[in-house]
C-alpha cells in the first residue's frame, strides 16, 4: 500500500516510481482516499498537486480521452521555469521539442505568462519567432522522460484511452514561462484554473481500473 501523503517525501516517492513500486492502481486509490483537488489545465488535461516542498512538486496529470476542456486559443507550444521529469503510468504521450528562431516576418510571437489568483494570464510581447522541430518522442506505459528548463515543447496524449502521468517539477529560476502565440491575436488572454467536477473526476479515475 502506498505511503500516505503526509508521510511521503518527494525523494522517496521518486525512488519508488523508478523502482516500479507505484502503480496507477495504488496511486489512484491513494488519491481517492485523500480527496485531492484537481483543476483543468488550459491545455486540456487535469492536474492535482500531490506533494510540495518549496521549489519541488509532484503533480498528477490525467489526460482524458473524452471531455477534455482545452481553452481557446489553444496554443500548446511553451516552456517552463522548472526542470520536469515525467513518469508515464498509463497510456501514451508524444512529446515534441522545438528550437526558437527570432523572426520578425513570422506570424508567430512570444506571449509571457503571469499567474494572478486562479488565472493564467498571457501577455503579448514584440518578439516575433519561427519554430524548428528538434525532437519527437513517443512515451508509453513505463517510460520516463525529461524536459529541461527553457525547452520549448508540447506534449499530447496519443493513446486511444486516457493517459496518466506523474510529474516532478524542480523550479530553477524566478521568471515567467513563455507561450508561442499569434502576433495578430489579442494583447492579452486569461485562462481560469477551474476545479474539476467531482463526479467527472470519479468517472475519469475509474477508467483505469
Amino acid at each position: 500500500m502506498l505511503t500516505k501523503i503526509k508521510d511521503t517525501t518527494i525523494k522517496n516517492f521518486c525512488e519508488k516510481l523508478n523502482r516500479g513500486e507505484i502503480t496507477s492502481t495504488s496511486l489512484l486509490n491513494e488519491i481517492r482516499e485523500s480527496k485531492l483537488d484537481f483543476f483543468w489545465h488550459p491545455l486540456g488535461f487535469v492536474l492535482g498537486t500531490y506533494l510540495s516542498n518549496n521549489k519541488e512538486k509532484i503533480r498528477i496529470h490525467i489526460w482524458p480521452k473524452e471531455g477534455s476542456q482545452q481553452q481557446k486559443p489553444y496554443w500548446n507550444i511553451h516552456n517552463h521555469i522548472f526542470h520536469l521529469t515525467s513518469w508515464v503510468l498509463e497510456g501514451e504521450i508524444t512529446n515534441q521539442e522545438y528550437r526558437i528562431i527570432n523572426d520578425e516576418k513570422s506570424d508567430k510571437c512570444i506571449y509571457k505568462v503571469n499567474y494572478q489568483g486562479n488565472e493564467s494570464c498571457l501577455f503579448k510581447t514584440k518578439r516575433g519567432i519561427s519554430l524548428e522541430q528538434e525532437k519527437k518522442e513517443i512515451h508509453g506505459k513505463g517510460n520516463v522522460y525529461k524536459i529541461g528548463t527553457d525547452t520549448f515543447h508540447h506534449s499530447i496524449r496519443t493513446s486511444i484511452n486516457s493517459a496518466l502521468t506523474v510529474v516532478l517539477s524542480i523550479e530553477e529560476e524566478l521568471k515567467s514561462p513563455l507561450v508561442v502565440g499569434n502576433k495578430h491575436a489579442k494583447q492579452e488572454y486569461r485562462y481560469p484554473r477551474v476545479k474539476v467536477n467531482s463526479s467527472y473526476l470519479k468517472n475519469l479515475i475509474n477508467e483505469f481500473n
